[in-house]
């Protein structure tokens, strides 16, 4: 793999994990179900865990990660 499918495979999982984001905090707001609202909020962390660990990717890798 060179560099340039680097990159677009890290750009390309964290556009995927940034969507989840919207994604899991829409559906926490719709939540009318509590143990649901309690799972999706879970999912929400990790996800957004998942978008600060490829964008800690990207600054090592010296990609811009708005690229």
């Amino acid at each position: 793999m060179d560099r340039e499918q680097l990159k677009q495979l890290i750009l390309q999982s964290l556009e995927h994990e940034r969507g989840g984001v919207k994604v899991y905090e829409t559906a926490v707001e719709a939540a009318v179900n509590d143990d649901l609202r309690e799972e999706w909020t879970e999912y929400l962390e990790q996800t957004r865990r998942h978008v600060q660990i490829l964008e800690g990717v990207c600054k090592k890798f010296e990609i811009d990660p708005e690229e």
